[in-house]
C-alpha cells in the first residue's frame, strides 16, 4: 500500500482562461502555455469566459475552443467536450498517457563535487575539520584528516538518492 502511493502522480489541473474577441498571437501564447502543462503531465481546463454582449456569440465562439484542441491534438486528447455553464465554456485536455516519459532526477550539485564513487561502488568523502583549529591536533591527526573517507551505510543510502548518476 504504501509503495502504491509512493508511485502516485498527483495530477494537476491547470486552467488556461480565454475570451471570445482573443487575438490570434494571445492564443498562440495560451497554446504554448497549455503545451507546457500537458508535456508535464497535468490536466489541461480550457475556460472561455463571456462578458456583456459577448453571450450572444456563444456559438461562433465554441469554434475557437475547438481550434485549441485541434491545435494541441498532437500531444493531447479532449477528456471532457466544450460544455456552456452558467457564463463560461469549459473543456479538459489531457495529455497521451503512452508519451509521458519520466523526469530525469536532479542531482545536487554540491554533493557531487564532494562526492566519488569507487571501484566497488562505495561513496569516498573527505573529512571534515582538517583546517579548523590546528594548533591543537597532532601531525599524526592532521595527516589522517587529508585522507579521503568510505561513508557508513546509513548516509549512503540517503547520498545514493541525492547523485542518482553518480
Amino acid at each position: 500500500e504504501k509503495e502504491q502511493k509512493k508511485k502516485q502522480k498527483i495530477v494537476e489541473i491547470k486552467e488556461v482562461r480565454l475570451s471570445p474577441n482573443i487575438d490570434v498571437n494571445d492564443l498562440n501564447t495560451k497554446m504554448n502555455m497549455a503545451r507546457k502543462f500537458l508535456s508535464k503531465g497535468d490536466r489541461v481546463k480550457v475556460t472561455l469566459r463571456f462578458r456583456g454582449r459577448e453571450l450572444a456569440y456563444v456559438n461562433q465562439s465554441k469554434k475557437i475552443l475547438d481550434d485549441f484542441a485541434e491545435q494541441l491534438s498532437d500531444i493531447s486528447t479532449v477528456d471532457k467536450a466544450a460544455k456552456f455553464e452558467g457564463k463560461s465554456m469549459t473543456m479538459f485536455l489531457d495529455a497521451f498517457k503512452e508519451d509521458k516519459i519520466m523526469p530525469k532526477l536532479k542531482t545536487k550539485k554540491a554533493a557531487a563535487k564532494r562526492f566519488q564513487k569507487t571501484g566497488t561502488g562505495k561513496l569516498k568523502r573527505n573529512k571534515a575539520y582538517k583546517s579548523h583549529i590546528l594548533t591543537k591536533k597532532t601531525t599524526k591527526r592532521k595527516r589522517n584528516l587529508r585522507k579521503a573517507t568510505i561513508t557508513d551505510k546509513t548516509n549512503s543510502k540517503v547520498m545514493k538518492k541525492i547523485l542518482p548518476y553518480i
